[in-house]
């Protein structure tokens, strides 16, 4: 598993889904980087491949299938969700859908009486 696909939403129209890919801002020396668009996900190609999800607001029903897709060939990947949020209108399905990726940084929004985690980068 030296290979990395990015499943974000590819939208020329939508620069803040264009803009929230994680493998962007980030490098991973000795793994090639592919992005490619969520609602075109083809599990011949994912296997034996690290999956990043993320970001954008992918905790949205119109993804939940290519969700699904990616959980079923989660014995042949590694299954990451990075950088993925809600949307403020439509019909969101919530975190639980990512119980089954092998990593997934999404917090629960803290009540009153919880520590708020600040998740920070250090150079």
């Amino acid at each position: 598993m030296k290979s990395i696909i990015n499943y974000h939403v590819i939208d020329s129209t939508n620069i803040g889904d264009l803009s929230s890919a994680p493998t962007k801002y980030f490098d991973f020396p000795g793994y090639t980087v592919k992005q490619a668009d969520i609602r075109e996900i083809d599990l011949n190609k994912v296997r034996d491949k690290y999956i990043i999800v993320g970001g954008g607001g992918l905790l949205f029903s119109p993804f939940l299938k290519s969700f699904s897709k990616l959980i079923k060939a989660k014995t042949a990947i590694k299954l990451i969700a990075w950088g993925i949020g809600q949307q403020i209108y439509g019909h969101s399905f919530s975190h639980q859908e990512l119980r089954d990726f092998n990593y997934s940084q999404y917090l629960e929004f803290p009540t009153p009486h919880s520590p708020l985690p600040i998740p920070c980068l250090h150079n």
